[in-house]
């Protein structure tokens, strides 16, 4: 339930810029574009606000948060198949992941990362990095 939950997540995004709550803004900033991406709606918007959350992110100097929200760019590229792009936000968001010991992101963006190498026929390295993730996860 996606738009459901787009709405609770904007919703939210208002009370917490009313606030000056960065932290949580950059939070929301990397949910909503996620749902962005998983819907492919309003993608140019989505990349404003991933870039905006890793700027607040960093900031903060939030590794995680600064990751979700690269995250968030990668998938937003892989969404207009962008794959190039895609591959390098996703690889940024992993090397932040690391700094942050989050291995669930890892996790996740070596899963995407996959994705992205079946789409574009290279099916060995998309082996590799499924078989990757599941050892993060």
């Amino acid at each position: 339930q996606y738009t459901t939950a787009l709405g609770y997540q904007q919703k939210a995004l208002a009370i917490y810029e009313k606030k000056s709550d960065s932290a949580r803004t950059a939070a929301l900033y990397g949910s909503i574009t996620w749902i962005y991406a998983i819907l492919k709606i309003n993608l140019e918007e989505g990349h404003q606000m991933a870039k905006s959350g890793t700027k607040m992110a960093a900031k903060l100097n939030n590794l995680q948060l600064v990751s979700y929200n690269l995250n968030s760019r990668g998938l937003l590229f892989k969404a207009q198949e962008a794959y190039d792009s895609a591959v390098y936000y996703l690889k940024r968001s992993i090397e932040v992941a690391q700094q942050a010991e989050d291995l669930a992101v890892i996790g996740y963006n070596k899963i995407l990362l996959g994705e992205v190498m079946l789409a574009t026929g290279r099916l060995s390295e998309a082996e590799r990095l499924f078989r990757e993730a599941e050892e993060e996860c």
